[in-house]
């Protein structure tokens, strides 16, 4: 299947959309993370404190506190969430650096022409 500049260009276009429409959710799950984590520490640390006995069964007594309280469900959840989300931007990433080569490379063997440019761009060649 051919490969247009356009079309690049297009697809360049739809990845910068993408990651502006998707901003806040990705920003709000990385909040959501931080706090996550800290009341999951700060409920294990209250626990830890409460808890009697050597160390090493009070950080035991502590992590199952935690467990049971959701705390800690909950922070492995804001992780995944946030781990998959960063899966996403790097993915972009990726596909809007391809393309990017993509359109440089047309550019080189073309007949020159540039093509539209798009509304991001400040029209320098490389």
């Amino acid at each position: 299947m051919p490969v247009s500049y356009l079309g690049v260009l297009q697809r360049l276009e739809e990845i910068e959309q993408t990651l502006a429409l998707r901003q806040e959710e990705w920003e709000a799950t990385a909040a959501a993370v931080a706090v996550a984590k800290r009341d999951y520490e700060r409920e294990e640390a209250a626990a830890f404190l409460k808890a009697e006995g050597p160390v090493e069964e009070r950080k035991r007594k502590a992590l199952e506190a935690v467990i049971e309280s959701g705390y800690f469900e909950t922070y492995i959840t804001a992780e995944a969430a946030e781990s998959g989300a960063r899966r996403v931007v790097k993915l972009l990433d990726l596909r809007s650096t391809i393309g990017m080569a993509l359109l440089k490379a047309m550019q080189r063997e073309g007949d020159g022409s540039r093509g539209p440019q798009p509304a991001w761009s400040n029209g320098a060649t490389s």
